[in-house]
């Protein structure tokens, strides 16, 4: 295998015991178990697919963006979700931190 693949995949193992990974596996896994969270967002997809095909019938949308708007806001004061999106706040950072370290490298930086 290769050496650099090898290091990859030994990165991505690290990453999966490390406190911000565990955080987001188990805050997206409490966002598939919440069913109240899981019928807003199911509500909001059928708003916007509503929305699509108004627009693409030359329909007035303006209801359709506000029921979308009314349960985007629903959606983000869940608690679930709001620890979901804290999590995956942590998770970005980190993977943003990784690409800045490999993106500096190949422009020759050194890593530290």
């Amino acid at each position: 295998m290769d050496k650099v693949i090898a290091k990859t995949l030994e990165l991505a193992h690290t990453m999966m015991e490390d406190d911000r990974f565990l955080a987001y596996r188990l805050a997206a896994q409490a966002n598939d178990e919440d069913a109240a969270l899981q019928k807003l967002i199911g509500d909001f997809n059928l708003a916007r697919m509503n929305l699509n095909n108004a627009a693409s019938g030359n329909q007035n949308t303006d209801q359709f963006q506000a029921e979308m708007k009314l349960l985007y806001g629903q959606i983000m004061a869940n608690p679930t979700m709001q620890k979901y999106s804290e999590a995956q706040a942590g998770m970005n950072q980190l993977i943003q931190q990784v690409n800045a370290i490999i993106s500096g490298t190949i422009d020759g930086q050194i890593p530290e």
